[in-house]
């Protein structure tokens, strides 16, 4: 008889427990929930979750603003449909494939954002957890999803992506590739273009020996309202053996390279990461805008207006190699510099190939390339406008010395 009675006493001292720790999840809402989804995401191994980013180095600088805003600190594909990046100033985006060749680009100011936006809205990283969970058959996650909407703590709204990005093909001539951006209403605010080695010109190949790069030379012009040019980024593997004075060395001309077929690469080993040069020029000042308009002009890319670089196609040996020249002296002038190691994760042997794979995919990160994950593993920048400037350190904070031959 006494079993009854304790029936009562219990179940009321378990909606208590109830009652109290869903008021303790009402008044910490979204980051416990969050919390709980992630640590459930984590234990299957499919969440494409961010690293907490590494201590950056407190020196001022436009070269450190310049670095951090673009540099991918890591970089992850966990779905055929999804790629992750994370820069060095915290921001994230996510690219989602909706066609072969086509994306939508989600950005996000903090990457935990980014974090908690997959986690509640991207089916194919989303469903984490789809081991059947009791007799129903129902998924854990999506359980999970309907249990926070009876408590009133529905995960984040929708959000819009901030650009389409699609694939280009030979955009400045046989064998080149690119990506180009485009806002919700049509109109371009960025254009990549990687032209080969093996494509590029003579003088070009001179250009990439004064800028210490191999495998392939990239630009990235990316554009404000009404096409207004913002910011000018050559960018491509790096050279070893090469130093800023190498670069500051004054020519009257680029000189013209013939590379064999097999062109000078770095030696692999698999801890060899994947670095990338890129020179970095400030659009709204004057002479890099003066430049940006000799050099380049409005074409039809994807059926939208964009910027292509003419030097290639249209011009004679003599004017490209004036241009060219005029190109380096701009970057040696003004440009910022940065260089950027990168650890490649989970690729079996490293090889020239593969390193310069990895470099097109930090170049076209926001596109829908797929490539192996990467973890920054160091960087070190130069503003180039400032004559005894050396590189100097975003992680190690310890200034380098002056001799600069290896770029590693």
């Amino acid at each position: 008889m006494k079993l009854p009675r304790q029936l009562p006493s219990l179940t009321s001292a378990l909606l208590i427990i109830v009652v109290v720790l869903t008021s303790l999840v009402l008044v910490v809402g979204r980051d416990v929930s969050h919390r709980l989804t992630l640590a459930v995401c984590t234990d299957t191994g499919e969440c494409g979750a961010f690293p907490q980013s590494p201590p950056v180095c407190q020196y001022h600088g436009r070269d450190r603003a310049v670095a951090r805003a673009s540099f991918a600190f890591a970089q992850q594909q966990p779905a055929e449909t999804a790629r992750l990046v994370q820069y060095g100033d915290d921001s994230a985006s996510v690219v989602v494939t909706t066609e072969p060749d086509v994306a939508e680009v989600y950005t996000f100011q903090r990457w935990e954002n980014a974090q908690r936006w997959v986690l509640d809205h991207s089916s194919a990283l989303g469903d984490v957890a789809n081991a059947a969970a009791g007799p129903t058959g129902q998924p854990v996650r999506d359980g999970y999803l309907q249990m926070l909407q009876l408590l009133q703590l529905d995960h984040q709204a929708a959000i819009t992506p901030e650009s389409t990005v699609r694939n280009i093909t030979d955009p400045a001539g046989e064998g080149s590739a690119g990506a180009v951006h485009t806002d919700d209403q049509g109109a371009v605010t960025k254009l990549s273009v990687i032209i080969p080695d093996g494509s590029a010109t003579p003088e070009l190949r001179g250009l990439m020996d004064e800028l210490g790069m191999w495998g392939f030379f990239s630009y990235t012009v990316e554009l404000g309202a009404d096409l207004a040019p913002r910011r000018l980024k050559f960018e491509g593997p790096a050279v070893a053996d090469w130093s800023l004075d190498q670069l500051r060395s004054s020519r009257e001309y680029i000189t013209a390279v013939a590379r064999p077929e097999e062109a000078p690469n770095p030696q692999t080993s698999p801890e060899t990461p994947s670095i990338l040069r890129s020179y970095a020029l400030d659009l709204t000042r004057t002479a890099n805008e003066a430049l940006y308009r000799e050099i380049f002009a409005m074409e039809s890319v994807g059926g939208a207006a964009a910027p292509l670089l003419t030097a290639e196609d249209r011009l004679s040996n003599g004017e490209r190699r004036e241009l060219y020249t005029g190109i380096a002296d701009r970057i040696r002038t003004d440009a910022v510099l940065v260089e950027t190691g990168h650890r490649i994760i989970g690729s079996g042997d490293v090889t020239p190939d593969l390193l310069s794979e990895t470099a097109k995919g930090l170049v076209l990160r926001d596109a829908p390339v797929q490539g192996p994950s990467t973890r920054l593993v160091d960087a070190r920048t130069a503003d180039l406008s400032i004559a005894s400037s050396r590189f100097e350190p975003l992680l190690t904070c310890e200034v380098e010395p002056d001799s600069e031959g290896d770029s590693s």
